[in-house]
């Protein structure tokens, strides 16, 4: 009878490691202060989300998407808003360009949990939008953003502006909770087999 358990705990633990190494952390964007545009008018990211699944380190040149290759974004989601209504997306997989796909990102965490900052530097294209944006200290500056939606269309590009990244929410723990219950059920149940063999 013990192997049956210790194969149930087995798949326990395996279920532990495969739900810490598919953990999402969601990372949203927040102004602090605008840049300028080609006309001298204010330009400011104003929201935006990254949903990242795997440590935020990757590059990828495409012409275009091909249909069922796993370009192994380590995120789910990336999406900037400018005022005035357009901006940048990027879904699973690179997917929501309209086009040729230029993505650069060496992005590392300052600090743990909820309010936590990235660092790093981030340049991207979608053939409607393309912008870089670095910071040293958990404040982002935008070098350049130029897209083909008015505004920051003509030369010179919009730029300036500063923002954050912040870790806004974190893998849920509850079901890690349940997962090391699980796991200490069943050690007891073995525990108890094994007491009862002996006597």
């Amino acid at each position: 009878m013990q192997r049956p358990i210790l194969g149930l705990v087995a798949a326990a633990f395996l279920l532990l490691v495969s739900h810490a190494a598919s953990a999402t952390a969601v990372y949203s964007w927040q102004p602090l202060t605008p840049g300028v545009d080609p006309v001298g008018n204010d330009f400011l990211f104003v929201e935006g989300k990254m949903v990242a699944t795997a440590p935020l380190q990757y590059e990828v040149s495409l012409p275009s998407l091909i249909p069922g290759v796993d370009y192994h974004s380590p995120f789910s989601l990336l999406t900037l808003s400018v005022q005035g209504g357009y901006g940048f997306y990027l879904g699973p997989n690179l997917t929501g360009n309209l086009g040729a796909v230029y993505l650069s990102m060496d992005m590392t965490p300052i600090g743990s949990g909820v309010g936590s900052l990235l660092k790093g530097s981030l340049q991207a294209n979608n053939a409607e939008m393309d912008f870089y944006m670095t910071s040293s200290d958990g404040v982002w500056s935008i070098g350049a953003a130029h897209s083909d939606f008015p505004t920051c269309f003509s030369s010179p590009w919009c730029s300036g502006g500063t923002g954050q990244w912040v870790l806004t929410e974190v893998p849920e723990p509850r079901s890690l909770g349940i997962v090391f219950l699980a796991l200490g059920a069943l050690g007891m149940m073995l525990l108890a087999r094994r007491r009862a063999s002996s006597t």
